[in-house]
């Protein structure tokens, strides 16, 4: 019953039965719960922070606590094969960085990992992003924020 509601409630009812649903959530979780036992799961977490000349409002999908640091998730429903989503999550590096500059000052625990998972496909793609927050975005975004083609 839920499944069917968080379906109707994304307009996304007529794509996708609420079973394949519950099927999806379940694989899912189970890839966690092997990869990482302990951790301690919070969904949803919102972000807010300035990164140098740049401002982050977010919320993590998924944050996963454990002893050696948080693991950052976040879900893109996206469909697709594992060459073209492994390429895909390359796009939400900075996304990530930033994320995982934001967790880090909020809680003081090192981000071991940065992940988009495809649920529609089932791939969690490792994205490693190397360097500050400030110098990533400030590669991505010039300084005027026009961003060329």
């Amino acid at each position: 019953e839920i499944a069917k509601e968080r379906l109707a409630a994304h307009g996304v009812s007529g794509s996708i039965k609420s079973q394949d649903l519950i099927l999806i959530y379940d694989d899912f979780f189970n890839v966690v719960r092997s990869r990482w036992p302990e951790a301690k799961i919070r969904r949803e977490w919102p972000l807010a922070r300035n990164l140098g000349k740049f401002e982050l409002h977010g919320t993590v999908d998924l944050v996963l606590e454990t002893s050696g640091g948080n693991v950052l998730i976040d879900h893109k429903t996206l469909p697709g094969g594992v060459n073209e989503l492994t390429e895909k999550a390359k796009s939400f590096a900075g996304q990530m960085v930033a994320y995982r500059a934001a967790i880090e000052t909020a809680t003081g625990a090192p981000v071991i990992g940065t992940f988009i998972h495809f649920p529609i496909s089932g791939y969690l793609v490792n994205v490693a992003v190397n360097g500050s927050a400030e110098m990533f975005l400030a590669r991505c975004i010039p300084a005027d924020g026009i961003r060329n083609p």
